[in-house]
Parts: C-alpha cells; structure tokens; sequence
C-alpha cells in the first residue's frame, strides 16, 4: 500500500508542482484530486474565489481552494496521496502553493446541482484528461454578491462584474433574477447592472 500511495504521488505531484502560473496548477491538481475523489465516490465541487478563478476571472487570486465534499476522505486524500498537512480546519501544501478547505458536505451546495459545470483538465506524467465539477455561474454570481452585500466586500462586487460581462450571453438570466429575489439581493443586482449601458440591454431588469 505504501508504494502504491507512492507512485500515485510522483504522478501527480512531479508535474504539477512544474507549473508555474497559480491559476493552472490549482487546475490541474483540482483534476487529480477529483480523478482519485471519485474512485471512492466522491464528486467534489469547486465553490467561493477559486470556483471564480476557474471561470477565467482573474480579477484577483486566491491562495486557497474551497471545496463542498465529504471532509474527513477528502482529507485522508489530501494527506495521504497528495502530502497535504492538516492545520485545524483547512490543509496546507507548501510544495503545492495554496491550502485547501472542505467547509462542508457537496449536499449542502447553494445552488442548483443540475447546473453544475464540469470542465475538463490535464494531469499527471501522461496527461491524462481528468474533470473538475465548479459550482454554476448564476449560482456564483449570487454567492458573490451575497459576500458584496454581508461585507461590503468590493472585491465581491468586481467578481460579480467580471462574471456578468464575461457570461452574458451564457447566464440563464431568469433564473438569476429569480434567486436573486429569493437571496434577498435584488436590488444590489439591479444596481450593478444599471451602471453599465452593455448590462442594461441584456439582462433588462
């Protein structure tokens, strides 16, 4: 079992830790963590900062990976396979650059799992193509804007910019409308849209 945890290791590890720009090689981690995730039925879904990183928004850069799943065998992967170290509630890869947190169960997402988006990405020695589950654009959008209207969170409000700009043709606009109303954050959805002459002719609020 040893050499085992150890192959799967090199595999992964030896290539991953070679790319250089953030945003990638939490990517292509976020592939291998999945790929293994799901050999013991798991389907780990990226939400917060980094699932708005992976939908090309570099608008800012996290250092750390959310993620909804079962946390005690995400953690024994983390541990174990990728030589993560756990430090209370969230595990830190020095090697790796970023830290990853498992704040709860993929279950208990905000959100329409129906429209979960799965990307896909290389990993390891041979490149295989592996996927990455990201919670939905609406659903980001609104979860961002949600951190906008707790914390006055300026940053929130950028992301939700850059995500509306970048997924307008995209958005499944009625139901953005409709969770919007449902999270009680109508009218700061409206009020990012009314600044911006492009916004205003697409989603029409």
């Amino acid at each position: 079992m040893f050499f085992e945890v150890v192959i799967v290791y090199m595999k992964y590890i030896s290539d991953i830790v070679k790319i250089k720009d953030l945003v990638e090689r939490k990517l292509a981690f976020m592939s291998a963590l999945t790929n293994e995730a799901e050999k013991i039925g798991l389907k780990p879904i990226v939400v917060g900062g980094t699932a708005v990183e992976f939908y090309r928004v570099r608008v800012y850069t996290s250092m750390d990976i959310d993620l909804l799943s079962n946390r005690k065998s995400i953690g024994y992967l983390l541990e174990d396979i990728f030589g993560f170290k756990n430090c209370g509630r969230i595990w830190v890869s020095e090697l790796m650059g970023f830290s990853v947190e498992v704040p709860q169960p993929e279950d208990e997402l905000a959100g329409d799992k129906n429209r979960i988006k799965t990307i896909k990405v290389e990993y390891g020695m041979s490149k295989p193509i592996g996927v990455i589950y990201i919670i939905g654009i609406e659903d980001l959008i609104i979860d961002r804007l949600l951190g906008f209207v707790a914390y006055k969170n300026e940053p929130n409000r950028n992301q939700v910019i850059q995500l509306l700009f970048l997924y307008k043709d995209k958005i499944d606009i009625e139901y953005l409308f409709k969770k919007a109303s449902e999270s009680n954050c109508f009218s700061e959805l409206k009020d990012i849209v009314d600044c911006f002459p492009e916004l205003k002719d697409i989603f029409k609020i």
